[in-house]
């Protein structure tokens, strides 16, 4: 049960944080499941003024709510284990639902690309675009709100 006074906070989600080794450029994924999300898709369509040409982009709003385990990026980078922590900074991915996936870019069918592929096929993925703090800002709901694709 939410500790946050919505019913439809009722979602649990998996962030996968990227971190890239400054000296070997080799690439790590690491995981966290966080309960009690709120996850709602957005349809836009644009109209491109003078011709029939219709865009169509599907966002998704995700509001996590405030968890001791988060770390701003700066923080986080500067973990020596990231194990049991999470950040959110964009290109991050995160999937609807727990999984157990593992990201490995060096292994076919397991890089992020295949993940996401993967989730978005069952617009159970987003690629986090923007992100923003509602922890520190003063909103009565203290959250972190992440829009992606």
């Amino acid at each position: 049960m939410s500790n946050l006074p919505f019913p439809w906070w009722d979602k649990t989600i998996t962030i996968y944080n990227k971190v890239v080794d400054p000296t070997t450029q080799r690439i790590s994924w690491y995981s966290t499941v966080v309960e009690n999300c709120f996850w709602k898709y957005i349809n836009n369509t644009y109209t491109i003024r003078g011709s029939n040409i219709l865009l169509e982009t599907k966002e998704v709003i995700c509001r996590i709510p405030e968890d001791e385990r988060y770390a701003d990026k700066a923080t986080w980078k500067t973990l020596s284990d990231k194990s049991d922590r999470f950040t959110l900074a964009n290109g991050d991915i995160i999937i609807l639902g727990e999984v157990e996936d593992v990201i490995d870019e060096y292994t076919a069918g397991s890089r992020s690309t295949d993940i996401i592929a993967k989730y978005k096929e069952i617009d159970a993925c987003l690629e986090i675009d923007t992100y923003v703090d509602n922890v520190r800002t003063g909103v009565d709901l203290k959250h972190y709100k992440v829009i992606g694709k």
